[in-house]
This record gives structure tokens, sequence and C-alpha cells, in this order.
């Protein structure tokens, strides 16, 4: 905070403890996702990752009393719609058996 408002900031104990939280919540949940990329089918948990976008505008929102502006509405919406047609092309890709080469 030092950077951006010139001043130093001291958090008072509940909000040392909500930071806390946030970060011990944070580690858990991510090394959650990576032990579940790593091992899972990435078409059943993609949408996981996609739902962490949601969860982070709407406590934007409720926590923090921040509105997303266009561009982040548009971001989002590229990265969401994109990581759904990666999805729908695999599933296609998987579908379909490849021809066998022909000499």
């Amino acid at each position: 905070m030092l950077l951006y408002t010139g001043e130093s900031v001291q958090l008072n104990p509940v909000a040392g403890l909500q930071v806390t939280g946030a970060i011990l919540f944070g580690v858990i949940a991510y090394y959650s996702l990576t032990i579940a990329m790593r091992s899972g089918e990435v078409s059943v948990v993609s949408p996981f990752r996609y739902v962490r976008l949601l969860f982070a505008i709407v406590i934007g929102l409720l926590v923090f009393g921040e509105t997303p502006d266009m561009a982040t509405i548009l971001g989002s919406l590229l990265i969401v719609l994109s990581g759904g047609y990666t999805l729908i092309r695999s599933r296609r890709q998987r579908a379909v058996p490849s021809k066998p080469d022909r000499k």
C-alpha cells in the first residue's frame, strides 16, 4: 500500500485474519486444482478453472464494492469462450476415429 497510497497501512487484527485466511484457502484451492489437473480428465476439471473467474468477480462486487468494467467483462468472456471452444474441439477430435494411412 505504501507504493499505491504513499502511506504505510497497518492491518487491524480482523483484517489480518481475513488476509491470512484468504492466503491459506487460496493456496489450498490452487494446490487442489493443480492435483486435479494432473490426475483427472481435463474436460471434467477445466470448468472449475473458469468458476474461479466467476467467484473473483462476485467477491469483488460483494466484498470490495467493485464493479467490473467493459474490459474485464470482455476479457473474461474471451477466456471462457476460448476454453469452451478448445474443449468442444478436443471432444470432436476424439469422437472421430482416425483414418488409417494407405500407401
